[in-house]
């Protein structure tokens, strides 16, 4: 391993290991929104948190900042203090230092460039919403806060945005059904009689603590097939979400998920388990950190892999990943209404676009169950920012589901075209937590 693997493998695991403490790790609900900090979180290196608060580190302070909490989402009402910004401007006089010490290596540099937009983007949300600014310039800060985000996760392609709000998700699903026959063949022959070893019935809805011990029968099975496997846990979390954990190896299961049908719970196992987890068990055994916990941008990739598994499995895309990508669509304006314009929805009048789909897909739903599900979706793509008529900023985080399954497909093909065949493509996506059309990464996961 070069000098600069090592540099970057050491740091990123002083950074993973100091908080994995699973007794006081607090789990994420769908009300905060930590993948980001998280991200951030592992990608930067030590020096950066020399300076820490007292309950968490700096990040993690400034990705709370811009999460509302549920009691404030119909206010608006976010909480900032003035240490904290201080704080982040001390981080990034700091960045030119630590930019200079680490100048010759390159995935280090990509971390404190990623690092670093994080950081601004929290800024920018801080200042959308300082009232003692005119209403034009938080906007302005909110129009940077936007620009910052779709810099660091992407924005939706207006043309497929428009074409599942109009046609809905049919085109899409047949524009990808070339790869999904040999991604199936190649989960079926990797992993022989799992899915049936579940037990599941494809039409029957399992309540969560089915769904736990569901996941813990497929874990079972690949503590069997791999020793590596051995350390993974399933766990409660108070969420609604199932998350994997790769930093302490657990898969967290939210006590108050709503049941899933047992098609759809294996669509999440092969997400969850099969790409998510597993990447994470294949990137531990090549020695290095980033490739067990993830390289810097690593994400679209990762959220792509794991969907084509989905997909794989259930022929199906979820809807929540479908109508995070439309909506965020329509909050950036890329949408086109009958008339030909294309105006930036804003958050109350995305809530009501967002209800009335949910009211016509689900008409036995009552206000409350529906409220429960469209408040938490808006609330992320107007994270950080009012999203009333006088400011408005958009979260594009959730775009990179869909941008990645499309770029992860595009990389199959590409493959293929060159004589590869799909199983050697996935064995090698699966070789741990990188983004294969990055040539960074790429260098980066040869030279092990």
């Amino acid at each position: 391993m070069n000098v600069e693997k090592a540099t970057c493998n050491t740091l990123a695991r002083t950074i993973t290991r100091q908080d994995a403490n699973p007794n006081t790790y607090n789990p994420s609900d769908d009300f905060s929104y930590q993948r980001g900090l998280q991200t951030a979180y592992l990608e930067t290196p030590p020096e950066y948190f020399g300076i820490r608060s007292s309950d968490g580190s700096l990040m993690n302070d400034l990705f709370q900042s811009i999460s509302p909490r549920y009691q404030s989402m119909f206010t608006d009402t976010l909480e900032y203090g003035l240490e904290l910004e201080r704080k982040a401007h001390t981080v990034l006089n700091d960045f030119v230092a630590i930019r200079e010490k680490f100048s010759d290596n390159k995935m280090c540099l990509l971390s404190l460039e990623r690092s670093e937009k994080l950081i601004y983007l929290a800024l920018m949300a801080r200042q959308s919403n300082n009232d003692e600014l005119t209403d034009q310039e938080r906007q302005k800060y909110a129009d940077v806060f936007t620009s910052l985000s779709i810099e660091l996760y992407g924005a939706p392609d207006a043309d497929l945005a428009n074409d599942i709000e109009c046609h809905g998700i049919g085109n899409f699903l047949s524009s990808i059904d070339d790869i999904r026959g040999g991604v199936q063949e190649y989960l079926s022959d990797k992993y022989p009689g799992f899915f049936d070893n579940l037990g599941l019935e494809d039409d029957k809805l399992y309540e969560t603590p089915s769904i736990c011990h569901t996941f813990n029968v497929a874990l079972d099975y690949l503590k069997q097939q791999d020793k590596d496997w051995g350390d993974w846990q399933i766990v409660w979390s108070e969420s609604t979400l199932i998350e994997t954990k790769p930093e302490l190896k657990q898969i967290w299961i939210g006590k108050n998920r709503s049941p899933e049908t047992g098609a759809k719970l294996k669509g999440i196992i092969a997400h969850e388990l099969l790409r998510h987890a597993q990447s994470a068990v294949n990137g531990a055994k090549t020695g290095d950190t980033l490739m067990e916990l993830g390289m810097p941008g690593y994400g679209n990739a990762e959220e792509g892999i794991a969907i084509l598994f989905d997909f794989a499995i259930t022929g199906n895309i979820s809807e929540k990943a479908i109508d995070r990508y439309v909506n965020i669509a329509a909050a950036l304006g890329l949408i086109r209404l009958p008339d030909g314009t294309t105006p930036k929805l804003l958050r109350s009048e995305l809530t009501a676009k967002a209800t009335e789909r949910s009211k016509s897909r689900s008409p036995n739903k009552n206000e409350t169950e529906i409220e429960l599900e469209i408040i938490p979706q808006i609330a992320r793509i107007y994270q950080g920012t009012p999203g009333n008529q006088a400011i408005s900023g958009v979260y594009t985080q959730g775009a990179m589901y869909l941008n990645g399954l499309i770029d992860v497909c595009n990389y199959i093909r590409e493959e293929i075209a060159k004589g590869r065949t799909v199983p050697e493509i996935i064995d090698y996506m699966m070789r741990g937590k990188f983004d294969p059309n990055n040539v960074n990464h790429r260098e980066y996961e040869a030279n092990l």
